[in-house]
């Protein structure tokens, strides 16, 4: 049985170089330059040095949703309104 669980909600966007993640619960963002860091150890979201790419990469991330009437909910809202029977009745654009 799948369980529509709470509180693991995430979104991210990568680019050739650069992985971009936010957690929904906590609102904790990730980003890890890929080029140099391919294992993704070292989350590079609050160093000055990277605050452009994470602000282009996370405006980019903003825009897909938007396009995709992607409100990022929490998990169990999906569960009740986008499935019937644990079959999914539709997605983000539809």
């Amino acid at each position: 049985t799948w369980l529509w669980l709470d509180g693991f909600e995430w979104r991210g966007l990568r680019t050739k170089r650069f992985t971009y993640a936010i957690e929904r619960v906590n609102g904790v963002e990730y980003l890890f330059d890929n080029s140099i860091d391919p294992l993704q150890q070292h989350n590079l979201a609050h160093d000055r040095l990277h605050s452009h790419a994470k602000e282009y990469i996370k405006e980019s991330m903003q825009t897909k949703m938007s396009e995709l009437n992607d409100e990022f909910r929490e998990c169990s809202w999906y569960g009740k309104h986008w499935t019937q029977d644990r079959i999914v009745l539709r997605g983000a654009k539809g």
